[in-house]
Formats: structure tokens, C-alpha cells, sequence
């Protein structure tokens, strides 16, 4: 039995003394848990964890403005790259503060991140308030958002200066629907945190809570505080700082915005000056022993047409809108048209790129110049979607069809990139007057299903299969979706989400998963010029060109229509055994890996990929558990745990994404067992990785072995007489 574990999961923790953060939209619930109770989401175990006091400040401009931000360096890692942390001034709004430049960044104690606040009497710039957004950027590639599956921000010391009502106070001001939940000291009611409304509706009681769609929740200081009551270490705090701290938890979070006022609430306060708002990592005495609660509440699962639970952290939207038309040469021999930005897989930026699959596409620049067209605006995009345009021309019977190949590729590497689910709808599919017709062919295959609206029965664009067969066409026959109504230049769709009835039953929304290319046809022609196909050889009407209009999402939920299974392909065929393609480079614990066995066996090797079947061959008895991680592609890890193995059981197959500079994969393999069946030994003593998210007692043994695959063989001419052996055997620690 396989128990699918999470990707390695990040999460982080930011402490007015702060420490974690994060943003997503919807409807907020509230709940509060019990003190003692580790249930909700906001006590959980964080795999991230924000270190301010190891971090370094590289850049110190939040307050000059013109996109200055503050940078800490090397705060925490998710899924193993190291991050920074980044605070940047939310555009349209300014910050002043006329000691940001000595006590912005970290506090003298180290433990904590800092940014003054200003609140001076005559002066406007110094307001009082800061809007910031805090986001996680990618160590190395600095430009690049990293989001994290969960984590923690935490803030303290949120005081008063007097606690009269001419006193300076101190309030963070946010959107509570991009958190979780929050946790406060000793409960709701005991903190010297107290919880409202913005709008004034709501008087912060549980009851109350939370505040109406779009009104952000004030978390605001109660009681006076001084000098001399200040935290100096998040995670050593008297009882005094715990009720003036708060712990925020997020989820899928890459950026998070709040507002902090260090502000007079009056027309005059007895006294003016700055505030230092300090943040860090987690707050774990809040967490232990705070009370939870729980903002929003879990929507409904999200299903697509076939019924199937869609997880939302696979998806990609492509968004033609904000992409940028890159390279717009496809009508040239060789050319491509590039649309840059369409998308985000695995927190990398990718592009999609048109170019021609077959046929004579580039003719087409020909039939522009003749007709006195713009060849800079003919392909690209057309308001709200993208568009590639065919011209039609009197006895050329294939003039007007394009065979093009759509690749998803990395924005800065160039590499193909397979995407895990996502959307890709055409548009406008009629008739012109002039007789012209239009219609798409694809291999359906390709595509997990299509909709038509309302259904297939009632759409305007009617399917059938390229030879004539009935629908659902066989595996390897094209299906065709053709135009069946005329249509004019005003009824043609302006923008993808809302469209007419009529404009939804000429287009096609297909859903693609594990896709990196697809295929598709779309042909504007005379059909009266199709010889082939039945035509007499006259002319039409009239010969004009034809934009093939595409999207990413669309309001077409129609009838979902299931593609025929693929075609049957033979099974892979092993190559010759190669006792050099398989090596044990790292081990921990004593326990031998098994040789002259099958506990890892190469299935297929390529320069990119290489197939292994794993089987259990160290002992006769049944083995409790086995971890084995492995990279799927270049950007995600995956980890599993296979339960009661028994001896000689297959227990996966596997396919390892190669390295890039060197044709080898890595293979990470843990097995427990209970010390009473005598397999393994007390000095198995080896730590399963943290991303495997084991489901092992503490005190179980442990071995860990980490194997080097060749993706391509080491051998000239390999033989089965000759040994499948694991070589090397050196024991070094298990890379955690």
C-alpha cells in the first residue's frame, strides 16, 4: 500500500517584535480552540522557520522610497533553496521615518527584525503609518517569489505610550482572510491585544468575530508600556510580553501585506515620537500555550467536469492578458510566437511558444503583404486573448491552415516544462459569409476532457472524427470541431469570463494534466475547393482571413466529453543489466544494502530520465515500512512511504528526473523495522528525512541509503551473466 506524502513542504513564522506571513482571499469563519488543543492549523509544525538572528540585512532603503526595500539574507529555506525575507513599501502609499536608517533591520539584541515607525507633530510624511508588503524571494535568483505551504508570523511589545486618551497607541491593521488564524495569550479575552472591526461593525468579541467581506481586523494596544518591558529573546517571554504578542499562521503564501500605526488617536497627544515594531520567528511560548483562532473555514473541494477533486496548488492559469508577446516571428521559416510570463509552475515563471508543427504556415506572410496588412499586429494577442492569424486564398485549397505545436518552457532556462493541470479554451468558431468555414482538428488524447456548451447536442460546433468514424473517435484519430452557424465581426467575444450564450456555444474549453506540448489544427477554408473531401472544385464568395482566438479560462461549462483512451503502446523493454549503472554512494546505519538482488533495477534509461523497479529483497519477513524520495523533475522532491512490504513484492515503479550537468539520478531509500523482528539493529540509527513526513515510531531502527542511477549506461556491451551489483558502500550521513 502506497501512502502518498506531501512535496517537501515549507512553511515559516515571522514575530511588533514580529515573525512569519502570508495572503489568499474568501470568506472568513471564526473559531476558537481550546488552549490545550494542537488541532488547528495555527499549532502545527512548521518545516520553515524564519532565523532573523542568522540572517544579514543587505539592503537598507525602505525609507527613500523609489522601490527601496529591506532585505535579510539567508532567512530560512523552502524545499531546500535558501530564501530571503523582503519588505517593501505597498505601492500608492509613503513611509517616513527620520531614524529608519540606524533602526531599520535588526534589533541590537539580534533575535529580531525591526522597523521604525514615526508618528512627529507638524509633519506630514511622518504620519504614523507604515503599509508594507512582506514577501519570500528566492536566495539566489533574487526576482523570484517563493511560496510557502505554511507558516508563522508573529508580533510583540504592541504597547501604548500613555494610556491616556492623548497617548500615542499602536495598532496592525489587515486583511484577516489571508491568514488562518491567530493565536493570542492566554485567550481572546485575557490579552492585552484587543480585536475589531475597521469599519467600527463589530465590537472584537468571539461572537463578532470576523469582520464583514473586504473590512480588515484591527489587532490594537490596550495598556501603557515602557523601555523596560521589552522582549529581548521571541522565544523567552515573561507573561507581561505574551499578552502584547500575537502569532499569525498562513498557508500557500508567497506575499502578505499590514498596515502598522504607531499613531496619536486624537487631534493633539501629549507627547510625539517613533515606535520600533520588531519581528522574528516563531513565538513558541504563544504556540504551546495561547488560545487558536481560526478565521476562515475550508471551502467546499473544487471538482472539474469529470467529478475529480481538483488540487488547487497544481493548477496553472495561463493569463494571456498580462503575458508579453516576446518574439513574434512564427510567420518566418523557423520562427516561433512567444508569449513570456503565461504562467507560474512550481513557483518558476514560465512562457508558452507557438511554432509551426507542419505544413506551409509561413506562406501566409505573402498573402499579408498583398492584402496591405500590418505583419506586426496580425499574430499575438487581441484584447483579452491570444491570436494567430490565417489568410485564405482562391485556389490554394490549404492556404488557410495552420498545424501549430504549443510547449510550455522555463522563462530563464529555456527547458520544456510539464505542467500539472490547466486550462486552454478556443473561441469563435462559425462561418463567414462569403462561405468560408472554420473548424480545429486535434488528437484528443492529448487533452484529460473538453466542454461544449450547453452540450454536445446544442453547441454550435459539431465533433466528428477525421475518418469518418463515430464519436468518441479511436485512439489516433483526429477529432474534429467545425463550425456550424455564421457569424459577424459584432458578435465575436471581448473577454473570456463573460461571454454571451451564444459565444460559449461556439467555442471549446479543454482541460489538459501532465502536459508539456500539445498539437492543434485550426483551418479557415473553402469548403467547395476541398477535393478531396467531397468539394466540386468552385469557388466561394468571397476569400478573406481568419483569427484563431484562445484563452486560458473560460465561462464555458458545458458538457464535459471524455477523449478515447490512448492507443496501446508494448511495454518497455529492460535493457541489459550494467552493474555500473547502479552504485551505493551514502549510507547510514549498518544494515547492508542487499547485493546480487533486484532491490533496484533499471527499467529504461534516457539522457533526461531513467525507470527503476524497487522490490523488497532484504529479508524473508515483512518489513514495517519503506521511505524512498526522488526528484519527478528538476524543481520538486517527492517522498513515499510503501507499508508491510513483503519479500520479493515490486512494491513502485518509479521515474527519476536526471541531473542536468551529469546524465545520473539520486535515489534516497529509508527502511523501518520493529527492533523485535531482529532485521534491524540498534546502530540503525538513521534520521528519515523531514519531507517524508514518516509515520514511524521514534524509537524504531533506522538504515538510509542514498543510490547514484546512470541515466546512461556505463557499459559498451552489457551482459545478463554479469552481476547487478550495488558498488561503493562508503557510509557518510543521509542528506536531511
Amino acid at each position: 500500500m502506497r501512502i502518498a506524502l506531501t512535496t517537501i513542504s515549507y512553511s515559516i513564522a515571522f514575530s511588533l517584535l514580529f515573525s512569519s506571513g502570508g495572503g489568499r482571499g474568501g470568506v472568513a469563519a471564526v473559531a476558537v480552540a481550546n488552549n490545550n488543543n494542537n488541532d488547528c492549523f495555527g499549532k502545527e509544525t512548521v518545516a520553515t522557520q524564519l532565523n532573523f538572528f542568522d540572517s544579514t540585512v543587505t539592503e537598507n532603503k525602505l525609507h527613500e522610497g523609489n522601490g527601496g526595500v529591506l532585505r535579510f539574507e539567508n532567512i530560512g529555506y523552502v524545499n531546500d533553496r535558501p530564501i530571503d525575507f523582503v519588505v517593501k513599501v505597498i505601492e500608492g502609499t509613503t513611509y517616513s521615518s527620520t531614524k529608519a536608517s540606524i533602526r531599520n533591520g535588526k534589533h541590537a539584541d539580534g533575535g529580531f527584525g525591526q522597523i521604525n515607525i514615526e508618528e512627529l507633530q507638524f509633519n506630514e510624511d511622518s504620519n504614523g503609518e507604515g503599509n508594507f508588503e512582506f514577501c519570500l524571494y528566492d536566495h539566489e535568483n533574487r526576482d523570484q517569489l517563493v511560496t510557502a505551504e505554511s507558516f508563522r508570523f508573529s508580533m510583540y511589545d504592541v504597547d501604548e505610550r500613555n494610556a491616556g486618551a492623548n497617548g500615542i497607541k499602536e495598532k496592525i491593521t489587515m486583511d484577516a482572510t489571508q491568514i488562518e488564524g491567530f493565536i493570542l495569550y492566554p485567550n481572546l479575552e485575557g490579552s492585552e491585544i484587543e480585536v475589531s472591526c475597521e469599519d467600527g461593525s463589530e465590537d472584537g468579541s468571539t461572537a463578532s468575530l470576523p469582520c464583514a467581506a473586504g473590512v480588515r481586523t484591527i489587532f490594537h494596544s490596550t495598556t501603557k508600556g515602557t523601555g523596560g518591558d521589552n522582549p529581548t529573546d521571541p522565544n523567552d517571554l515573561d507573561e507581561l510580553q505574551k499578552k502584547r504578542s500575537i502569532v499569525y499562521s498562513f498557508k500557500d503564501t508567497s506575499c502578505f501585506t499590514m498596515t502598522l500605526s504607531h499613531y496619536c488617536p486624537v487631534d493633539l497627544c501629549q507627547w510625539y515620537g517613533g515606535g520600533n515594531f520588531l519581528f522574528s520567528g516563531d513565538a513558541d511560548q504563544l504556540i504551546e500555550e495561547g488560545e487558536c483562532i481560526t478565521t476562515h473555514t475550508t471551502p467546499p473541494a473544487e471538482v472539474d467536469c469529470l467529478g475529480e477533486i481538483i488540487e488547487q496548488s497544481s493548477v496553472t492559469s495561463l493569463d494571456f492578458f498580462n503575458s508579453v508577446v516576446r518574439n513574434n516571428t512564427l510567420h518566418l521559416e523557423g520562427g516561433e510566437l512567444r508569449y513570456e510570463d503565461i504562467g507560474v509552475v512550481r513557483d518558476r515563471a514560465v512562457d508558452l511558444v507557438v511554432t509551426v508543427a507542419s505544413g506551409d504556415y509561413t506562406d501566409t506572410a505573402a498573402v499579408w503583404d498583398a492584402r496591405n496588412r500590418d505583419v506586426d499586429l496580425m499574430n499575438g494577442k487581441n484584447g483579452d486573448f491570444a491570436n494567430i492569424n490565417l489568410q485564405t486564398v482562391e485556389g490554394k485549397p490549404k492556404s488557410g491552415e495552420g498545424n501549430f505545436k504549443f510547449c510550455f518552457r522555463d522563462k530563464e532556462t529555456d527547458d520544456v516544462v510539464k505542467i500539472d493541470r490547466f486550462s486552454f479554451t478556443v473561441f469563435d468558431n462559425d462561418i463567414r459569409s462569403g462561405g468560408i468555414e472554420e473548424k480545429m482538428l486535434m488528437n484528443a488524447v492529448q487533452a484529460q476532457s473538453f466542454q461544449l456548451w450547453p452540450n454536445i447536442e446544442d453547441s454550435e460546433v459539431k465533433i466528428s472524427c477525421e475518418d469518418g468514424s463515430s464519436v468518441p473517435c479511436d485512439a489516433g484519430v483526429r477529432t474534429i470541431f467545425h463550425s456550424s452557424t455564421t457569424g459577424i465581426l459584432s458578435d465575436n467575444p471581448t473577454d473570456p469570463s463573460n461571454m454571451t450564450d451564444q459565444q460559449k456555444s461556439r467555442s471549446i474549453a479543454f482541460q489538459f494534466t501532465d502536459t508539456d506540448c500539445f498539437e492543434f489544427t485550426y483551418d479557415h477554408y473553402c469548403p467547395s475547393e476541398q477535393i478531396d473531401d467531397g468539394g466540386d472544385g468552385t469557388s466561394c464568395d468571397g476569400y478573406t482571413g481568419g483569427n484563431f482566438l484562445f484563452s486560458g479560462d473560460s465561462n464555458t461549462d458545458g458538457e464535459c466529453v471524455l477523449p478515447p483512451p490512448p492507443a496501446p503502446t508494448e511495454a518497455p523493454v529492460a535493457p541489459p543489466t550494467c552493474p555500473d549503472d547502479v552504485k551505493l554512494i551514502l549510507q547510514r546505519g549498518i544494515t547492508p544494502f542487499p547485493e546480487d538482488s533486484t532491490a533496484v533495477k533499471i527499467v529504461s534509461q534516457d539522457i533526461s530520465t531513467v525507470t527503476v523497479k524497487l522490490e523488497q529483497a532484504w529479508t524473508s519477513t515483512v518489513i514495517d515500512s519503506i521511505y524512498y524520495e526522488y526528484k519527478e523533475d528538476l524543481f520538486d522532491s517527492k517522498c513515499y512511504e510503501e507499508v508491510s512490504v513483503e519479500r520479493d513484492v515490486t512494491y513502485a515503479t518509479i521515474t527519476i528526473q536526471c541531473n542536468v550537468l551529469t546524465p545520473t539520478a539520486h535515489l534516497h531509500i529509508c527502511v523501518a523495522d520493529d527492533i523485535t523482528k531482529e532485521f534491524l539493529q540498534l546502530m540503525d540509527d538513521a534520521i528519515i528525512p523531514k519531507c517524508c513526513h514518516s509515520t514511524t515510531p521514534e524509537d524504531t531502527p533506522v538504515v538510509c541509503y542514498t543510490i547514484q542511477i546512470n541515466c546512461e549506461t556505463e557499459c559498451v556491451e552489457a551482459t545478463t551473466s554479469r552481476r547487478n551489483l550495488l558498488r561503493g558502500g562508503g557510509r557518510s550521513s543521509f542528506p536531511k
